[in-house]
């Protein structure tokens, strides 16, 4: 009778070893689980950044395109020194738009330019696209003048900023970044 009861002890020694392997296994599944996750949010934050820089470089280069058509053509393409540097409510900002399969500088009906203010970024994030299933919006900003020949500059320090639409533009965090400012010299 003794080994019997000593045999069903053993067994039940067995049983619990079993539990406790299970749940170890489960623990380690579980983080490792959690690096998982973590590193696919790490994945998505640094594309979505990724877009952001690319987005940025793509508007500076864009820009400087304007400015030398606004040279060859004479002016009209790109604003002139007053109408960003000294504007009543701050509006040095504009945008992109495509005209006859080239970009350019948006204006209005009545060809004014049509100006936006940096910090204002709920009037600018949903106009500064170039079509409706854009998710990035782009807005370039004239800085400083610098080199004036014949009053006018020879060269503008810009501020290209991009960010998500559908994100508010001041935290990264998952698969939302903030709103990036690349900032470049153009030569007028």
């Amino acid at each position: 009778m003794k080994k019997r009861i000593k045999n069903n002890k053993y067994k039940a020694l067995g049983f619990v070893e079993s539990m406790i392997a299970i749940m170890i296994l489960g623990m380690s599944s579980a983080v490792l689980m959690q690096i998982t996750v973590n590193i696919m949010q790490d994945i998505l934050q640094n594309e979505a950044i990724d877009d952001l820089t690319q987005y940025a470089i793509e508007g500076s280069e864009i820009i400087q395109d304007i400015a030398n058509r606004n040279r060859e053509v004479g002016g009209g393409l790109f604003p002139l020194r007053t109408e960003y540097e000294n504007d009543l409510y701050d509006r040095n900002c504009f945008i992109f738009k495509l005209e006859d399969e080239e970009m350019v500088l948006a204006k209005d009906d009545n060809g004014d330019w049509i100006k936006y203010t940096s910090g204002d970024r709920d009037s600018y994030k949903d106009t500064a696209i170039l079509s409706d299933e854009d998710e990035l919006f782009r807005l370039v900003c004239f800085d400083t003048p610098m080199g004036d020949v014949a009053g006018e500059p020879a060269y503008v320090t810009t501020q290209i900023i991009v960010g998500q639409r559908y994100g508010d533009g001041k935290i990264t965090k998952g698969n939302l970044a903030k709103d990036y400012v690349y900032r470049t010299i153009v030569r007028l």
